[in-house]
């Protein structure tokens, strides 16, 4: 029976390269996004797409419920997010604040909590997208800092409780990756040199989906060149 992946913020970047990834591997990936690129990529890739915004509960809902109607079975859900407004720790106001909690945080909490008894009969896997700066702060990064270091708490705590029922959850944490533009001055923040490929993301996060990291969980894993050594 062919497995069923869903990876939301699907429709470029670091979430088109893990829908690729994974079809590649033989999943059904079934996609959310808010361009009609996510729709287009879905019909390349053999799966399904719902448009819609991973800061809209009913839209995640939405695309769990198309996946029971599709396939019938969830086995890994990818949490993959946008980017919050960037500005200074205190330049952001309280809907700066609530914004990036529905971006940085709610999206992994809403799906698993949508998928958990889908994922029990699958013995399936979460990974969420999150940041080099869950695991350094950046002053450039504010609310990421701070709320993706929540999602690495969220992770270790829904590990423990869900690792007795078969059910894996991690978070990788990229560095700058190529779907950013490149500047000289992150370059030269990062010992490796180089920027890293979403491919190199997707990669890792097609280990977590698979059966040889079902006994990693509750992690949050950098894919960052050394950025956070």
């Amino acid at each position: 029976m062919t497995k069923t992946a869903l990876i939301t913020a699907a429709s470029k970047g670091i979430g088109a390269a893990v829908a690729r990834r994974l079809a590649a591997d033989g999943y059904r990936v079934g996609l959310l996004g808010r361009s009609e690129g996510v729709e287009a990529l879905a019909s390349e890739l053999g799966g399904f797409a719902v448009r819609g915004d991973v800061t809209n509960g009913d839209d995640l809902v939405a695309l769990v419920e198309r996946a029971r109607a599709e396939t019938g079975q969830i086995d890994v859900i990818v949490a993959s997010t946008g980017h919050a407004a960037k500005k200074k720790l205190l330049e952001l106001d309280d809907a700066d604040w609530h914004a990036a909690l529905d971006i940085f945080v709610m999206p992994t909490v809403r799906l698993l909590r949508a998928a958990r008894a889908d994922l029990e009969r699958s013995k399936g896997a979460v990974v969420a997208i999150s940041s080099f700066a869950a695991k350094r702060t950046d002053p450039d990064f504010a609310s990421s800092s701070v709320l993706r270091a929540g999602l690495s708490a969220y992770v270790g705590v829904a590990a423990r409780l869900l690792a007795k029922d078969g059910i894996s959850i991690n978070a990788v944490a990229p560095g700058f990756v190529d779907s950013l533009p490149s500047t000289p001055e992150r370059i030269a923040r990062i010992p490796a040199g180089r920027y890293g490929e979403v491919a190199e993301v997707a990669a890792a996060v097609a280990y977590l989906a698979s059966p040889e990291a079902r006994y990693v969980t509750g992690q949050t894993i950098a894919i960052d060149g050394a950025l956070t050594a």
